[in-house]
């Protein structure tokens, strides 16, 4: 995970992302750099969870579509995967 997120951070902003900070879009970028945050201890999933509304569920589902499917997985799109759901 934190390797996916090293990459992305090279050309996007992640490197400037505050775990606390009010989300009102999720992009797949700020997906990304929430989880990359938790995974450097910056802040726990508990408290991001907390602080932005989510479900623990919805988190480990993030984190499984970027396992399975790379960083395209958890953008807001329409994807091949769900057809099956």
């Amino acid at each position: 995970m934190i390797e996916a997120a090293k990459r992305h951070s090279e050309n996007y902003w992640i490197k400037d992302f505050d775990p606390r900070a009010r989300i009102t879009r999720w992009t797949h970028i700020r997906k990304l750099a929430l989880i990359f945050e938790i995974d450097r201890g910056m802040i726990s999933e508990a408290e991001a969870c907390s602080v932005h509304g989510i479900s623990t569920d919805e988190l480990a589902e993030w984190r499984l579509r970027i396992a399975n499917y790379g960083v395209d997985a958890i953008k807001a799109t329409k994807q091949p995967w769900r057809r099956g759901e």
